[in-house]
């Protein structure tokens, strides 16, 4: 029986990565005829440590280190699956793990999800030499056709051959709708409450909405991740008077996250930093028309006109026009949350993906 050594972000904290991460390794259809290991990479449990440098991160850096090296010695699997950071400090610090892995000469499978290689080669090409040093001998995946084109084969065409577009799943599990008691309009935002997941465009966005429909009520379901982006929130919700239609959940998960997608008219991601986000894809599961930011795979995913709408990162007053004439037309909303659903279905279900998942691991290990 082959062996896989899972090297992978796992929960806490709870963001996209570490929860697709958590799929595949509990997932029979992936793992049926495999001994697995599993090495998680955990330097903080919260989010609001996520992209802060510490002491306590450098010991843990340390200790995973040795951790690993151990795990290679004592385990020796056949492949490693390594979720590496593709860009900035991230991708300088998994270079310490890389090494490790060279240095045992075991086949690694790495999966990308995020951007930032193109950019980051463009302005330091130094680490062109780097990038190479790493993806040498091994199997990339990444999260769209548009992405591994754009990030890899682009700038790396020598590893076009062992490189393969994966879109992320997310499960089809839904829960019934609950008849509405009212005619006001739920406008649902799920992301962690960051300046970069485009939270303040999301309130600019929603004060135009508000204006026309004063019934309409925004439902921000995400962790907290700085006390000041808090403090400038809450600041920014009273001086728009909205504070009677802004209902904060905070962190949701399971049957209270998809009770809030059920019941949710309208999905609002002007995010200005993503790759391809898994909420958009819950939410194309409910067939709840989106309006989300053109960056890094959305377009690939949200088709414009076709089971929603992208902007350019900013166009607050683009998707605002948009969310009107969403709710203000059943016929619209009707037709994009049917393309949405189908969609989902034919596309981004997660056996979909374990199954492609499956066949890529498959031929690695041969």
């Amino acid at each position: 029986m082959k062996k896989i050594l899972y090297f992978v972000q796992l929960p806490p904290p709870r963001h996209g990565v570490s929860v697709l991460n958590e799929i595949i390794c509990e997932s029979t259809v992936i793992n049926d005829d495999l001994c697995q290991n599993i090495l998680p990479i955990r330097f903080t449990s919260n989010h609001q440590d996520l992209n802060k440098v510490n002491i306590k991160k450098l010991l843990s850096l340390f200790l995973l280190t040795i951790q690993l090296f151990w795990r290679l010695l004592s385990f020796r699997p056949n492949i490693v699956y390594f979720t590496i950071t593709p860009s900035g400090i991230g991708f300088l610090r998994d270079l310490l793990f890389v090494s490790v892995l060279k240095i045992f000469r075991v086949k690694v499978i790495y999966h990308l999800h995020g951007v930032g290689i193109a950019k980051s080669i463009l302005k330091r090409p130094f680490l062109k030499c780097l990038y190479r040093f790493a993806f040498s001998n091994s199997t990339i995946i990444h999260l769209s056709e548009g992405l591994l084109q754009s990030e890899i084969v682009n700038n790396f065409p020598e590893f076009e051959q062992s490189s393969h577009a994966l879109v992320n799943g997310v499960d089809s599990f839904i829960i019934d709708t609950p008849t509405k008691i009212n005619s006001s309009y739920n406008i649902l935002f799920l992301s962690n409450l960051k300046r970069s997941k485009g939270v303040f465009d999301l309130l600019r966005i929603f004060k135009v909405i508000h204006s026309e429909f004063p019934n309409a009520h925004l439902n921000i379901a995400g962790g907290s991740t700085s006390q000041q982006v808090d403090a400038e929130i809450e600041t920014t919700v009273k001086s728009f008077g909205l504070i009677d239609n802004i209902t904060f959940h905070g962190f949701v998960d399971g049957c209270e996250k998809q009770k809030l997608l059920s019941q949710a008219d309208l999905f609002l991601h002007p995010t200005h930093d993503d790759a391809l986000p898994l909420v958009l894809l819950e939410a194309m599961k409910y067939g709840i028309p989106i309006i989300a930011t053109d960056i890094g795979a959305i377009s690939e995913i949200v088709q414009d006109n076709i089971n929603g709408f992208v902007f350019a990162r900013g166009d607050c007053s683009g998707m605002a026009s948009k969310s009107l004439e969403v709710l203000n037309s059943p016929k619209i909303s009707a037709e994009i949350s049917k393309n949405s659903t189908r969609l989902f279905n034919e596309r981004y279900s997660l056996d979909i993906f374990q199954k492609k998942f499956k066949l890529i691991l498959k031929n690695t290990l041969k």
